[in-house]
């Protein structure tokens, strides 16, 4: 239970998450950092039942990375080129570890080392080795200073999202980008809506199941580092739960009693008709 989001304003990028951590039949808060830098510019956000592998992920991105020009295309392309490196490499470990055999041997020479019924079988369980639910939510600043955000997921397709200028990850994430819509959230609001719109969603995405504990990043072009009031985010969650946590109006639970809501038998709802007319 996670989650992550970033959203743009202007030159900012907004970014909050849990920091829980959930296992088979524990979990724990306050106590995981959901975000990693892998390049100058560049920031991984990271949720999934398991996220062991995400580590070697982010560090062979920022691998690929060095000595390539930060474009928004190059970090897309290392980062699913990591993402789907450590999946083949964990498949191969998962499979073919026991026949001492590499990825790179099974694809060049599979059909010599084993019999067809054998290499189908493996075949098959290469292709069902996944990541446990594992997400990154990527952003960052290109080297002509401009924002953006995409997702790696699944066996390592991504999605671009600076349109809308905002994504969000995990098993709360979809509570999240509801009230980010809600709220109409897009790269032309201020800084201070995007931090208030982002830590809202955050909260939202508690009612999911995500951790009360949260963690605000923003940046822009040039910096790494961030602060804020130790009490900037109790602050934000009173204003949420006073004012902004959608309610029902009182106008609308009397408009609903006087519609005589009520649940018939069709004899009695004949009966009624009857009566009526």
């Amino acid at each position: 239970m996670t989650v992550c989001i970033a959203a743009m304003a202007h030159e900012y990028i907004v970014s909050a998450s849990d920091t829980m951590i959930t296992g088979s039949t524990l979990s724990t808060d306050a106590c995981c950092s959901k975000w990693e830098p892998f390049a100058e510019e560049w920031q991984a956000m990271i949720t999934g039942d398991d996220i062991a592998p995400a580590s070697p992920i982010i560090e062979k991105a920022g691998q690929y990375l060095k000595g390539r020009p930060n474009t928004l295309e190059e970090v897309r392309r290392s980062f699913k080129r990591a993402f789907q490196n450590q999946l083949s490499e964990m498949a191969a470990d998962r499979v073919l570890g026991r026949f001492g055999v590499s990825m790179r041997e099974f694809k060049k020479s599979g059909k010599k080392i084993f019999d067809e019924t054998t290499l189908a079988r493996l075949c098959g369980e290469i292709q069902n080795v996944h990541f446990a639910g594992l997400e990154f939510l990527v952003w960052g600043f290109d080297s002509d200073r401009t924002p953006h955000i995409f997702t790696v997921r699944g066996d390592g397709e991504d999605a671009i999202f600076d349109r809308p200028g905002f994504a969000s990850v995990g098993s709360g994430g979809y509570a999240a980008d509801t009230l980010l819509y809600y709220f109409n959230q897009s790269r032309q609001c201020d800084l201070y809506e995007t931090v208030f719109h982002v830590c809202a969603g955050k909260f939202m995405a508690e009612r999911a199941g995500a951790g009360l504990n949260t963690s605000l990043f923003v940046r822009k072009h040039g910096t790494s580092v961030f602060s804020h009031h130790f009490s900037l985010i109790d602050n934000l969650r009173a204003a949420w739960e006073e004012h902004g946590s959608p309610r029902v109006p009182l106008q609308a639970l009397e408009a609903i009693q006087r519609a005589n809501v009520r649940c018939q038998t069709l004899d009695e709802h004949l009966a009624d008709f009857t009566e009526v007319n």
